[in-house]
């Protein structure tokens, strides 16, 4: 059995509140504009880890927050306090959410499924359906696995020219060691429906970027860091019953 907290535990000490140093809100963006349509209510966040993207979203709603690592969730509880931001913070797993069935209007899951089996993210998904309110909306983001890009090289550092193909997919920059099963479009669709969601809306968040320290992969081509474009794919889905 993979051992999630013990790697996320690592992860977080080593990274720090790391969301909260790079301040992207691409993503919050995303959703605010384009997949949330409730205003208000309860709203939980599966997979918060330091909060970044909770932070977002406690002007408008009673927010909550579970990480499987102790240590992401003190560092959000820190970050929280610094800013004056409210917010129930728990560590918890995503597959065994300690909540009654039927409390949220709103679940949360960024960037998490994909570090998940995928039978974990099965019943995460179970559980993220079982704790909504009939009609409550869960917002998942992932990378999305095929996306290909043509690489406008003159905007590459020259060192790297060389190493780069003209070519560069999601999949070349998925991180093995974090990502355990990341998905295509239709899979992930799939997947949703499979839990008893009605799928709302679907599509893909262009203009994203991932900074990768000097890794295509697992080869290490350089010793700084470079930027590339890096598609993810958003859902809003609705628990029916």
């Amino acid at each position: 059995m993979y051992d999630y907290k013990e790697h996320y535990d690592s992860f977080y000490r080593g990274k720090g509140a790391y969301h909260w140093i790079r301040g992207d809100t691409e993503v919050v963006d995303i959703i605010r504009g384009h997949f949330l349509t409730k205003t208000d209510g309860k709203l939980l966040d599966v997979g918060c880890g330091d909060g970044w993207v909770l932070s977002h979203f406690t002007k408008d709603f009673t927010c909550y927050g579970v990480d499987v690592s102790k240590v992401a969730i003190d560092l959000a509880k820190q970050r929280f306090s610094e800013h004056g931001l409210k917010a129930k913070f728990e560590v918890r797993s995503a597959t065994k959410l300690r909540y009654a069935d039927n409390q949220f209007d709103v679940v949360l899951f960024i960037d998490c499924i994909e570090h998940l089996t995928l039978e974990d993210g099965v019943r995460a998904l179970n559980e993220i359906y079982r704790v909504l309110k009939p009609g409550g909306e869960v917002i998942i983001c992932t990378p999305n696995l095929c996306d290909e890009y043509v690489i406008d090289k003159s905007d590459v550092p020259e060192a790297l020219r060389k190493v780069l193909p003209d070519k560069i997919k999601n999949s070349d920059f998925s991180e093995p060691e974090h990502h355990l099963h990341e998905y295509e479009r239709e899979e992930l669709k799939n997947v949703v429906e499979s839990c008893g969601f009605s799928i709302q809306r679907s599509g893909v968040g262009g203009c994203l970027c991932v900074v990768v320290g000097g890794y295509i992969g697992c080869e290490k081509v350089c010793d700084f860091e470079f930027i590339i474009p890096y598609d993810k794919q958003f859902i809003c889905a609705t628990k029916t019953c």
